[in-house]
């Protein structure tokens, strides 16, 4: 049977197989190889080909290169990582065991105070506070958002607030660090940012610190974006710009960060190879993002308004410098020496994208000291260095980088940049957390003063007085307005038997013998002179002025002592 040659399996042609002159049988049928020239008959037969014209095949573009491991993870924060939501996790547990650890402080309870004063103007039409008597910030938003938060879980609910936007930034930081270096470098990063004293402060405290923080993190993350993107650039910048405006608006402190956000821009971009248009989305960004500032500005020094010159008289109230030094050494100086480590190391490496990356987070590191020119106390510094720092875990999780992609492989790189990430905060943990523990308990807690005399305090005409002030109004807001509290730094009283205003230790003096506090509340700490006054007139004056000690209570650092008139509180 003659064979089929179409349907044969094409093989490799043997010249002594069997092939060679079984299957060519046909092809040699008819053929005389002693006719003709030599030529002729030596010339092989041709095995038919089907020849047919081929179809015109369009140009394609070249197919890009493929991405590296690490590449293919800078994808911001499209897909939530198992890695991230275990450092968020984390981050949750630090902050859950400060949010009962002690009473509202006075800035907390000063802050929600306005919060709730902006929410009775929405609801009923009350006069609004003033806001530069009460915070450094001319945003309504945050305070309002908070005391909504205070009325559904009280201060707890309002230290959960705060929680969810460290969590906030907490992402952000992930997706800038990844974006910019490799996921290690978002592992390490986030992992010392949340080990942060300063960060665990933050989240478990209710102060407007919070929310600028977030807002910050969202325009650095949004500026790299705008660095890194080929076309639509624009998309990126102008949501930039709108959170640039609202960082100064919600915290002034916050502005002094707002520069690097700028410079992230420029940074980002060179590392793109958008050379030629680095400079250009800088400036746009920062005319955008001028426009919306400068009517802020201008809204804001308005008579009457939240001027913004709360900032320059803050401004003059400093700390020693050695204090101060010692402050932010202990506070986060682990995480600036590592990103200073970090910066050399990209210099060292010739990475001039990475170079230029990191002197910006560390220069933005370093602006703590400044922002202390404009925040007078301690309570303040320890929160206010987390802004700085959220910079610098970016130039500390490229040096991890760095570190695990030494000799080794991308895959093994992710686990010995864990490893190390992990070696460092456990020998940080215990004195981090035994750091921010201290810092909550750093006020004395109120709640049991404002149980012993909530029996006596009414909304209405009677008065109250309390060292400290701020915090007893808040924790009696249900059954007093703001109004009603006295503090024992500055009085004046119109004694009606000399017919004169009194005003300082005097004053106090003749209130007291008048009856005209109904509750007093000392401690000794802010105004010694004034409370030893005040028990002297108590002690002198007491059949006749009715007070009566109702409390002695012991926290930690001093002892609250409560006086009762009942006549008076009745």
């Amino acid at each position: 049977m003659p064979s089929n040659r179409s349907n044969m399996t094409p093989r490799p042609y043997d010249d002594y197989g069997p092939e060679s002159w079984q299957d060519n049988d046909a092809a040699f049928e008819g053929v005389d190889f002693f006719e003709g020239d030599i030529e002729s008959t030596l010339t092989m037969p041709r095995i038919p080909v089907d020849i047919r014209p081929m179809e015109p095949v369009e140009p394609q573009a070249p197919e890009p290169e493929p991405e590296s491991d690490d590449d293919a993870k800078r994808t911001g924060l499209r897909v939530p990582d198992w890695r991230l939501c275990l450092i968020l996790a984390a981050q949750i547990a630090l902050a859950v065991r400060l949010l009962s650890s002690n009473g509202a402080s006075l800035e907390e309870a000063t802050f929600l105070t306005t919060g709730h004063a902006e929410l009775a103007h929405w609801l009923d039409g009350a006069a609004r506070p003033e806001y530069v008597s009460q915070f450094f910030g001319i945003s309504a938003v945050s305070p309002l958002l908070a005391a909504v938060a205070d009325n559904f879980g009280g201060l707890t609910g309002a230290r959960l607030l705060s929680l969810g936007y460290l969590l906030t930034a907490t992402a952000f930081l992930w997706g800038t660090a990844r974006r910019l270096h490799s996921e290690v470098a978002a592992f390490a990063g986030c992992a010392a940012f949340v080990a942060l004293s300063s960060t665990q402060t933050l989240a478990g405290t209710a102060t407007n610190d919070a929310m600028g923080l977030a807002l910050l993190a969202a325009s650095a993350y949004l500026a790299v974006r705008t660095g890194q993107s080929e076309r639509r650039w624009l998309l990126w910048l102008i949501p930039c710009a709108v959170l640039l405006t609202l960082v100064g608006a919600v915290r002034y402190a916050s502005v002094l960060w707002i520069p690097f956000v700028f410079l992230l821009v420029f940074a980002a971009a060179i590392g793109r190879g958008h050379r030629g248009a680095a400079l250009l989305r800088t400036v746009t960004l920062v005319i955008v993002s001028a426009v919306p500032a400068g009517a802020g500005y201008v809204l804001g020094t308005k008579p009457g308004g939240a001027g913004l010159s709360a900032l320059e008289k803050a401004i003059t109230v400093g700390r020693p410098g050695e204090t101060l030094v010692n402050d932010v050494r202990t506070l986060v100086g682990w995480v600036l020496l590592l990103a200073v480590i970090g910066l050399i190391a990209a210099l060292l490496r010739s990475e001039g994208s990475s170079f230029l990356t990191g002197l910006v987070c560390c220069a933005a590191a370093l602006v703590v000291p400044a922002t202390q020119f404009l925040i007078g106390t301690p309570m303040s510094l320890i929160r206010q260095v987390g802004f700085g720092a959220w910079f610098a875990c970016i130039a500390l999780g490229y040096l991890i980088h760095v570190l695990a992609h030494v000799m080794i492989t991308a895959k093994e790189a992710r686990v010995v940049g864990i490893i190390i990430t992990c070696g460092v905060l456990l020998l940080c943990a215990g004195g981090v957390m035994a750091q921010s523990k201290q810092f909550m308990q750093s006020w004395p807690d109120t709640r049991d003063v404002a149980s012993t005399i909530n029996p006596y305090v009414h909304r209405g005409s009677d008065r109250y007085l309390a060292e400290g002030n701020g915090v007893l109004p808040y924790d009696l807001r249900e059954k007093s307005s703001p109004k009603q509290w006295h503090d024992t730094r500055g009085f004046k009283y119109h004694d009606p038997d000399l017919d004169k205003k009194l005003t300082g230790e005097q004053a106090y003096a003749a209130a007291v013998r008048d009856q005209y506090f109904s509750v007093i509340v000392l401690n000794g700490q802010i105004t010694p002179a004034v409370d030893a006054k005040i028990v002297d007139t108590i002690t002198l004056c007491k059949n006749s002025c009715g007070y009566r000690m109702a409390a002695n209570l012991p926290y930690r650092g001093g002892r609250y002592t409560v006086w009762i008139n009942e006549e008076a509180a009745k």
